[in-house]
């Protein structure tokens, strides 16, 4: 199985781990709002959602959101491609539609899941 590169966006020398024929030589810093746009993909992963969905469900201005789609897609985590629609039928501008991979699921519940608090003292594990 060949090795697909990765953007050199996503590198971090010290990291290399390969997933089925995907070379993952990345360590992406993820923001608070990444994480929620993560969350929101993986609640449905079947879902296409455009930007301004996205945008609307989460209140994130799209001077934050934009970038961190491009930059989840650049890493192979998400996909996207414009609505087959006739602007001026419909009355506004096309869409663009996010999907998220399968390497973006893994990714994404492997990034929520270091929020999990191991259980201590009987207490009831913590989502931060």
């Amino acid at each position: 199985m060949k090795t697909k590169a990765v953007p050199s966006r996503c590198v971090a020398p010290y990291v290399d781990l390969r997933y089925k024929g995907f070379k993952m030589e990345f360590a992406l810093k993820i923001s608070s709002k990444g994480l929620q746009v993560l969350s929101l993909f993986l609640s449905d992963v079947r879902q296409e959602r455009s930007g301004a969905e996205i945008s609307k469900q989460l209140k994130i201005g799209s001077g934050t959101l934009y970038p961190l789609l491009a930059r989840f897609e650049a890493c192979g985590w998400l996909e996207s491609e414009w609505e087959d629609i006739d602007a001026s039928e419909v009355g506004r501008p096309r869409r663009r539609n996010y999907r998220l991979t399968g390497l973006g699921q893994h990714a994404a519940m492997d990034e929520l899941s270091k929020l999990s608090v191991p259980n201590s003292g009987g207490r009831q594990p913590v989502k931060v």
